[in-house]
């Protein structure tokens, strides 16, 4: 049983929103660690982390980041994931821009097939984005940051989260509306999926990436979007993933919809382009920081 005290920090290798994350060693075998501190988090980011945990608990899947124990002491929590390999997305878009067709058709059927499962399980995971897709030498993908997943089986959802420009015009509305909008369900996964797919192919967010635009973009719909470079069935693919009504969006009737669409021609894991495979070899990320805690401890039953 790993405690603890049998880990050894060497550095860091991610750093997100209030955590980071360190490579590790554990008798000789290393880990990810993502570290959480308890410091400063409001209600809603608690529920996040205990969904996390549940979320990497309950979902086993080849192409999903493994738990492998968590901890907690009085500044910290503390979840020790395998070390999947490879580079994030955003890292390897930024070397070249655009990514070959066949890898992205590649990448894109694996995320689908994937997506597919968690939504299997009940879960929505709200946060598909490039930084939190892996690519190794092999060419297969693995899906890490389960940070927004939760589980929702059935019913809808009202929370807003994830980042504004993957978010589908749903929860969009809602986020807008007031909370008078009618909430969301796993159609929301499918739509991020149409903007990394664009993303891979273009180099660019087809509703932008900063600024205020892009929530005005997004209502105004695909009719906007530049889709000159598009054609045949990456284009039919996209336009149906960005679908503004998750009743009639590609994926709505489960995942096989997307699946079996003719854009999906390579079902399995690649080698990477040259580019690509230079682009995974010459990744890593360092940065630190730290932050002690006080006061009451809402994580006593993590």
């Amino acid at each position: 049983m790993i405690t603890l005290e049998d880990i050894e920090k060497r550095q860091i290798i991610d750093f997100g929103h209030k955590c980071k994350v360190w490579l590790v060693s554990v008798h000789g075998t290393c880990y990810a660690l993502k570290e959480v501190p308890k410091t400063d988090l409001n209600d809603m980011e608690v529920k996040h982390l205990f969904d996390e945990k549940q979320a990497l608990q309950t979902l086993s899947h080849p192409n999903i980041i493994k738990l492998i124990t968590t901890f907690k002491d009085d500044a910290n929590l503390y979840f020790l994931l395998e070390l999947a390999r490879g580079a994030p997305l955003s890292y390897l878009i930024k070397q070249q821009r655009k990514f070959p067709l066949e890898n992205v058709q590649s990448i894109v059927y694996q995320l689908a097939e994937t997506l597919g499962y968690i939504h299997s399980q009940g879960f929505v995971y709200r946060d598909l984005k490039l930084s939190n897709v892996l690519l190794d030498t092999n060419g297969k993908i693995t899906l890490v940051d389960l940070g927004l997943c939760t589980k929702i089986d059935q019913r809808r959802e009202f929370v807003v989260a994830g980042t504004t420009h993957s978010m589908a015009p749903e929860m969009i509305l809602h986020m807008v509306s007031g909370g008078m909008a009618l909430g969301y369900s796993y159609q929301i996964d499918w739509w991020a999926l149409g903007i990394l797919t664009y993303e891979l192919l273009i180099g660019t967010p087809p509703f932008g990436l900063f600024g205020e635009d892009i929530i005005q973009n997004i209502v105004a719909g695909i009719q906007n979007v530049d889709m000159k470079d598009l054609t045949g069935t990456a284009r039919n693919l996209i336009i149906r993933l960005l679908c503004p009504d998750p009743n009639s969006r590609l994926g709505c009737s489960g995942p096989s919809e997307i699946l079996e669409h003719p854009f999906m021609e390579i079902r399995s894991p690649i080698k990477p382009s040259l580019s690509l495979m230079n682009g995974i070899n010459s990744w890593s990320e360092f940065t630190e920081d730290t932050e002690e805690i006080s006061g009451p401890d809402p994580f006593k039953d993590f």
